[in-house]
């Protein structure tokens, strides 16, 4: 119930973000936008990435509109924001 992975608890992204996170992945077939590994491949749920970093935005819900999200699986994700860091 702690765990902000627990449906219902807690999100820093506000209210809708399961909803949107479930927007991207279908739209993109449940597939890495940067590998094309399918969430089965990967064993787990993509990741959604900010193109535009969070941190940035004020708010941190300002951050979460659609053209600024992309589904990545673990390993591409980390790829990007490693990329994000070095800038």
């Amino acid at each position: 119930e702690n765990n902000p992975s627990w449906k219902g608890g807690w999100t820093p992204h506000g209210k809708g973000w399961t909803i949107v996170c479930s927007v991207v992945r279908k739209e993109q077939g449940y597939a890495c936008a940067d590998c094309g590994k399918n969430e089965k491949e990967i064993g787990r749920s993509l990741d959604i990435h900010h193109s535009i970093p969070a941190r940035l935005f004020k708010r941190k819900a300002d951050a979460s509109f659609r053209t600024n999200l992309v589904g990545l699986c673990h390993i591409c994700h980390m790829k990007r924001e490693s990329q994000i860091q070095l800038l």
